[in-house]
């Protein structure tokens, strides 16, 4: 969460001129406060999030809460609100504001996102990545986040009828706010086109993190073009966000045993493969592929 890229590139040429793209978390805080500090966790306050975060289920709660650690432990960033809910003069919900913070003196509106998009076809546009959900695609993400959630604030919201639920004064929510993204996660290309490393469009970081996909119906031609990998593991949902770890033996699966996986599953299956180190002691990630069904993209 801190020191992956943004899957947005920060040089995106219609991005309005108020929205800061977020890289490295460490790095946007010291841009506030001036002073760098790099925020070192112990294996106690590991311990600590670990047993907080993962009772979430969903990635994008365990992110939220994830951030919500950082921020809380920081010196330098003050978590003001959070999930502020947006209600029109009906009582419905219009809109959610993630994170309200003071870095120093500057008021910040984050909003937040992790996403993990495939490229469906070869025209390099936005709207080609596509998540494991189909009718999650990376253009309506984007439109949405820059110029409709992170511009909440920006807006006349008291004129247009709608009330924030939230304890901070008015005259705080009509102050000068910051608004910025931070969105990671991954894209994937098709495992045969993978090697050619296609065009990307403008709004995507050319080094955000890449991965492969495939489907089930390609996966024995798939793994015999991986002659590195010494084994596999199946990942679950809260592991996507980072470097599979082998914690014992048991989790690392053979080839046949990981096709025998895959070819139950009637859902999108995300994997890591394996090899040793260049010291020869452990097991890191060298691969990671979604394997989809085989009717997904149809219902592109």
């Amino acid at each position: 969460m801190i020191n992956s890229p943004s899957l947005i590139s920060v040089s995106t040429l219609d991005l309005s001129s108020n929205v800061l793209i977020i890289e490295n978390m460490n790095d946007f805080a010291t841009e506030f406060s001036g002073e760098f500090y790099r925020l070192n966790l112990d294996s106690h306050s590991e311990n600590q999030s670990d047993l907080k975060c993962t009772s979430h289920n969903r990635l994008g709660h365990y992110a939220e809460c994830l951030f919500e650690y950082w921020a809380e432990k920081h010196p330098d960033v003050e978590l003001l609100d959070k999930g502020v809910q947006i209600r029109d003069a009906t009582g419905q919900t219009s809109g959610e504001l993630d994170f309200l913070l003071k870095i120093n003196q500057q008021l910040v509106h984050l909003e937040m996102a992790v996403k993990f998009y495939l490229m469906a076809d070869d025209k390099s546009e936005l709207s080609s990545f596509v998540g494991p959900n189909p009718s999650d695609r990376f253009d309506l993400k984007y439109h949405k986040m820059v110029n409709q959630q992170s511009q909440w604030l920006q807006r006349d919201w008291k004129k247009e009828g709608l009330e924030l639920e939230t304890e901070l004064s008015e005259e705080l929510l009509n102050s000068d706010w910051q608004a910025a993204i931070l969105l990671k996660g991954m894209i994937f290309i098709h495992w045969k086109k993978s090697q050619k490393g296609p065009d990307l469009p403008d709004e995507i970081n050319e080094d955000c993190v890449k991965g492969e996909w495939c489907y089930p119906s390609e996966w024995d031609a798939y793994l015999k073009a991986q002659k590195s990998e010494q084994g596999w593991k199946p990942l679950h949902r809260l592991e996507w966000l980072s470097p599979a770890r082998a914690g014992n033996e048991s989790e690392i699966l053979s080839g046949d045993e990981i096709s025998s996986v895959i070819k139950r599953s009637k859902y999108p299956q995300m994997v890591a493969g394996l090899s040793t180190d260049e010291g020869g002691g452990h097991l890191i990630e060298k691969t990671r592929v979604v394997v989809v069904p085989d009717d997904w993209n149809q219902s592109n």
